[in-house]
């Protein structure tokens, strides 16, 4: 599979070793933001705890004051939603 990333490391290779196809890139050598991975990781939340092992308790939904909480952001981060619900029935 080809990937803009791997036409611009191409590029770049050939610049190197003498070739002019970078002359003709719309940045003329700008510096280009390589995305990084650890962005994958942002939004998650630290020493979170996953449903199957809340209390009991919490299933059978009779206590008052347990909460149910979600989240939606955005596109782009811009703007985010969030819920709360009180678990009881």
């Amino acid at each position: 599979m080809l990937s803009g990333e791997g036409i611009y490391q191409w590029i770049y290779r050939e610049a190197r070793e003498g070739g002019s196809e970078y002359l003709r890139l719309h940045a003329k050598r700008r510096r280009r933001k390589v995305r990084s991975r650890a962005s994958g990781l942002r939004g998650q939340i630290p020493n979170r705890r996953i449903i199957s092992d809340r209390d009991g308790i919490v299933d059978r939904r009779e206590r008052i004051g347990d909460w149910e909480s979600d989240t939606i952001v955005g596109a782009r981060g811009g703007s985010a939603m969030l819920t709360l619900v009180d678990a009881t029935r």
